[in-house]
């Protein structure tokens, strides 16, 4: 369950390496058939997607936000979410 309601459980870097870790498990298990994956609270909401604002907060923070490039940890976090 992806729990994380208050923010319509939108995926944190730690939910994303350690959803890359089950799939990775999951996967090499022959016995895995099916995989259910719920999003928790009262909202019909599995996940809104990335943590867009986590990824905002990575930017240094004086640098003009209209005027750089994506943080390498903000690339990186991308990179796993769309594995």
């Amino acid at each position: 369950t992806l729990n994380r309601p208050d923010k319509l459980n939108v995926l944190s870097d730690s939910m994303v390496t350690r959803l890359s870790e089950l799939w990775a498990e999951w996967d090499a298990d022959k016995d895995v058939k099916c995989i259910v994956l719920n999003g928790a609270g009262e909202r019909p909401c599995l996940c809104a997607g990335g943590d867009v604002k986590a990824v905002y907060d990575m930017r240094p923070p004086e640098v003009d936000p209209k005027r750089h490039k994506a943080p390498p940890l903000a690339l990186e976090f991308f990179n796993r979410e769309y594995q």
